[in-house]
This record gives structure tokens, C-alpha cells and sequence, in this order.
């Protein structure tokens, strides 16, 4: 199946020169703080894929020097804004597309069907869901319009959005026979949604996914209100529809009873999962599609606390991963590491990527990809001030490289047997050096040479009047006095080129009673 391999970025949003991110195929991970490029990256794909769905003229807004365009503003005037993904089939050579003022393959090949079947969910959808007093009825029709029209089609293949737009750019011009199509189109391709959220039972969804403590919830979302635009030409106005969501509870061997107000009964746990089930269950209204599809999350379960996330983190690897690419995009490190523990086992199907913000005006975010060495992070970690990260990376690599020296085919390692501390990997590194030199000389030292021999060794023994006669002992002898002084002068040759293995370790040792050694908690 086609995958998206790599994303090319220029003179877009925070990114002015360009940079090629790879992808490889895989579903991504992607950590950053806020103004670090994480969301430009979510952008960028976002509007790729929307714009297989406009007009191309109007998907140049984006791209050319309207008031629209998404061009950073650092970049030189003449540097060409574009966006290119890259999919590649497996034995197949990878196959380009390009967005931008000039060109537009958006909607070549398998592109549109992509878009078709893709999702894009933001944190917005939970805090929209719950951002009601008690004094209000939930009216759904802001959160439709914000988070699910963007992505969503009508029964005869148009978008709600672009029903919407053309409604209110046009509601005083056009004639009023297009004006009741559209508003019929859209009135009609609502109800279908709501249709479709009771058909895939959303209700079914939340009890099997999220009930507590046996609860069973009927969630019911009812198309109360329609669009309207009223009055004549030149004076006409639009009233929106109002979408309303009620609830009713049934907990188990008691009567069932309405809930009134869902935003004040429930915890924000609930609503959120209230919220997360219609959505996962509107999913299954896209159409089918032979390619591709991608599961866009940015920073999704920002409100909820740590058990809850894990819950939606387990039920998103376990029902999503193998149908779509999924990427995940977070601001929030707890989030981030948890995400990376529940991935662990299945770490290869996974690109990980971390953002950080630019380090000077008009400069591209710095991006560390998990598969970095160690040293290449510490040395960006250095030049962007993290001096905490750095001897973090430093910390790890030192450890990497002494796990090869004490254990080199990596058996105690791959069985999980040699989780030591720093500090112990110094001294065990330490004693296998001092017993590998001790052997080297011991060998020496236990060769079959006499001790009066040796004590010759102190003077010139080429010219040794006894053993000049006794040429059988000479031979040996100058062998063994040029594997003595070879060793001695081989120490002190590393020594002086600071190749010394024991006073390296003996420095590391320093550093690590210093910036290596973890603070204490």
C-alpha cells in the first residue's frame, strides 16, 4: 500500500528555508513546544490534503503574495512557497506532488482519496464539547462548524464548508433558487450525518470503550433546529442550525434517567469521551478508499489527566494503527513520554521526531529524530543552550559506549540483565581494563627468561662479552627486551595523544560526580 515517505517545506509558516522531513513510511511522533514548527508540520499536511478539494485557483492563496498566504515572514521575497509530499509503494520507486502558487498535483492520482478518507482532530474538539455553562443547552452546531465540516462531504459530494462559504459570500447576489439549493443540500447532508453517528452507534461505541463502573450511557444528538436564510435580496440573513446533544443514563439495575445538562453531570473525563466517541464513530461514514489514509491528532488529550490518556492512547494503537498511517503531534512531554513507552513495543513502525524553536530570526526549527546518535543531540542540545539535555546525551552516550566495552555481543544487554548505574559501568570498565593490561604484561613476565638474564636487561646486551659467545640465549633474550620496551613505549605513546582508556575513565568518573550525575529526587 502507498505510504507517505517524506514531507518537503519551503518559505511556509515557521519554515523559511527548506527542509525535507522523513517519514519512511511509518506513523509518527512528533514532540515540540509551542512556536517550535510541530503545528506548521501538521499544517502543512493538512492543507496539502484540503486542497485537493478547492478549486486550484483558489488553493493559490496560500502560496502567492495575497494577504491569505501562509509564506514565513522572514523569508526573501523571491523564495518560492511550496509543499511536497512524497508516497512510495513498497518495490515501487517514491512519486512526488507539489503544492504552490505555480504547481498543483493535488488533485493527481490517488491524492483526492486520500483526503477522502483521512481525519485531522485537534484538542478543540474536547474543549468545544465542554466549554458550556450549566446554564446553557449544548448546541453542537459551533463544534460542527469548527471540527467535523472542514472534513466532511454531503451525500452529493460537497463539502459543508464550502456550502457555508458560498452561502455567505453570495447571500445577497445570487438568485433565490441556488440560495434554497444549497441550504437544502446542506440542511439534508446534516440530517444524513446525525443518521450516520445513530447508525454507528455512538452510544454502543462510549459503553464499550468508556463506560464506568458498569454505566451504560444512550448519547442522542438531535437536529433540532435547521438552516435558515431569510428575507429578500439585498436584505437576506442566515440563521444557523441549532444540533443539540442530550444524554440518558442507565446505571445497571435501575430505571433509565435523562440527563439534562451532560455538561454539568458528567466530569470532563466523560464529555470528553462522550465527544471522542461521536467523532471515532462519524469516521465510519468515510468512504472506503484503496490507499493511504492518514490519522491526524495534535495535541488531542491535553485536559485529561494521565490514566485517562493512556486509556485513549491504548484504544487508538489498538483499533487505528493498522488501518491508517497515524500521526501524533504534542506539546505536552508527559503526553510525549507515555506515548513513547506505549509504542516501545512496535518502536520500528514508528518515526519519532523531536521540535525545537528556531535559534535565530528567520532560521528553521532545529528537529532531532529519535534514530539520532546521542553525541549528534548533545551537540544540538549545546548549541541551542540546553546544557541540562546535553550532558543528558553525553550521559547516555557514555553508558552506550562502556555496555560495548564490558559486554560487546550485547548478551546481558538484550536480556535485559545489565540496567546498572553510571557510576558502576565506570568501575567495571575500569577493573576490565586494568585486568586486560595486567594479563598483557603477565605474559611477559611468565615467559621462560632466567632472572639473571634479566638483570642483564639493565645494560647493552648486544655487546655482552658471556652472551655474545652464547649466541642460543641472545636471540630470545633481544625478542624479549623489545616486547618489554614496545609495551612500555606504546603506554606512553597513548598517553601523550591522550589515548589513555584508564585516564579517560578516570575524567569521566569527574564528570560524573558533576553535570552527569542525575540530581536527586
Amino acid at each position: 500500500m502507498k505510504k507517505l515517505e517524506t514531507i518537503k517545506i519551503q518559505n511556509f509558516k515557521i519554515f523559511n528555508e527548506e527542509v525535507i522531513i522523513p517519514v519512511e513510511g511509518k506513523h509518527v511522533l512528533a514532540w515540540g513546544v509551542n512556536g517550535s514548527g510541530k503545528s506548521s508540520l501538521y499544517w502543512a499536511l493538512y492543507t496539502f490534503l484540503q486542497c485537493s478539494a478547492k478549486p486550484k485557483e483558489e488553493a493559490k492563496k496560500y502560496f502567492d503574495k495575497r494577504d491569505e498566504s501562509l509564506h514565513n515572514i522572514h523569508a526573501a521575497v523571491d523564495l518560492k512557497s511550496f509543499i511536497q509530499l512524497g508516497f512510495k509503494e513498497t518495490g515501487s520507486e517514491e512519486k512526488f506532488y507539489n503544492l504552490g502558487a505555480d504547481d498543483n498535483d493535488t488533485h493527481s492520482d490517488s491524492i483526492p482519496s486520500i483526503n477522502a478518507g483521512s481525519e485531522f482532530i485537534t484538542h478543540r474538539l474536547l474543549l468545544n464539547f465542554y466549554n458550556y455553562r450549566h446554564s446553557q443547552k449544548i448546541d453542537l452546531f459551533p463544534v460542527f462548524y469548527r471540527d467535523i465540516f472542514p472534513y466532511f462531504n454531503t451525500p452529493k459530494g460537497n463539502s459543508f464548508s464550502s456550502i457555508l462559504t458560498n452561502i455567505e459570500k453570495n447571500l445577497n447576489t445570487e438568485t433565490p433558487k441556488n440560495i434554497e439549493a444549497w441550504v437544502k443540500e446542506f440542511n439534508d447532508g446534516i440530517e444524513d450525518l446525525i443518521q450516520s453517528i445513530r447508525r454507528g452507534d455512538a452510544s454502543k461505541y462510549y459503553n464499550d470503550h468508556f463506560a464506568y463502573n458498569g454505566e451504560k450511557i444512550d448519547i442522542q444528538i438531535h437536529f433540532q433546529e435547521v438552516l435558515e436564510v431569510t428575507g429578500r435580496r439585498g436584505s437576506r440573513e442566515i440563521k444557523e442550525p441549532v444540533i443539540r446533544l442530550q444524554a440518558k443514563l442507565q446505571p445497571d439495575g435501575n430505571p433509565e434517567s435523562e440527563i439534562k445538562r451532560p455538561q454539568s453531570f458528567f466530569n470532563e473525563a466523560r464529555i470528553n469521551a462522550i465527544a471522542l466517541s461521536i467523532r471515532f464513530v462519524l469516521m465510519k461514514n468515510r468512504p472506503e478508499v484503496d490507499t493511504v489514509k492518514f490519522l491526524v491528532l495534535d495535541d488531542l488529550l491535553i485536559s485529561l489527566d494521565m490514566q485517562n490518556r493512556v486509556k485513549i492512547i491504548k484504544l487508538i494503537l489498538k483499533l487505528y494503527k493498522e488501518e491508517y498511517q497515524l500521526m501524533v503531534f504534542t506539546h505536552d512531554k508527559g503526553f510525549y513520554k507515555e506515548m513513547l513507552r506505549q509504542i516501545e513495543p512496535d518502536k520500528e513502525s514508528w518515526k519519532v521526531m523531536q521540535f525545537y524553536e528556531p535559534e535565530s530570526t528567520g532560521s528553521n526549527p532545529k528537529i532531532e529524530y529519535e534514530d539520532d546518535t546521542y553525541i549528534a543531540k548533545a551537540d544540538s542540545a549545546f548549541l541551542r543552550r540546553d546544557y541540562e539535555a546535553c550532558a543528558l546525551y553525553l550521559r547516555k552516550e557514555t553508558e552506550s559506549i562502556l555496555v560495548k566495552f564490558l559486554d560487546p555481543n550485547m548478551e546481558a544487554f538484550w536480556k535485559r540483565k545489565d540496567w546498572r548505574d553510571l557510576s558502576e559501568f565506570i568501575k567495571s570498565a575500569k577493573k576490565k581494563f586494568f585486568t586486560a593490561e595486567l594479563s598483557k604484561f603477565q605474559k611477559i613476565i611468565e615467559k621462560d627468561i632466567s632472572i639473571e638474564n634479566l638483570e642483564k636487561l639493565r645494560g647493552q646486551i648486544e655487546v655482552d662479552p658471556e652472551l655474545a659467545v652464547d649466541m642460543p640465549n641472545l636471540g630470545p633474550l633481544l625478542t624479549y627486551k623489545k616486547e618489554v620496551f614496545n609495551y612500555i613505549i606504546n603506554k606512553k605513546k597513548n598517553i601523550s595523544d591522550g589515548n589513555n582508556v584508564y585516564e579517560l575513565l578516570n575524567l569521566t568518573s569527574l564528570a560524573f560526580g558533576g553535570f552527569l550525575r542525575p540530581p536527586k529526587t
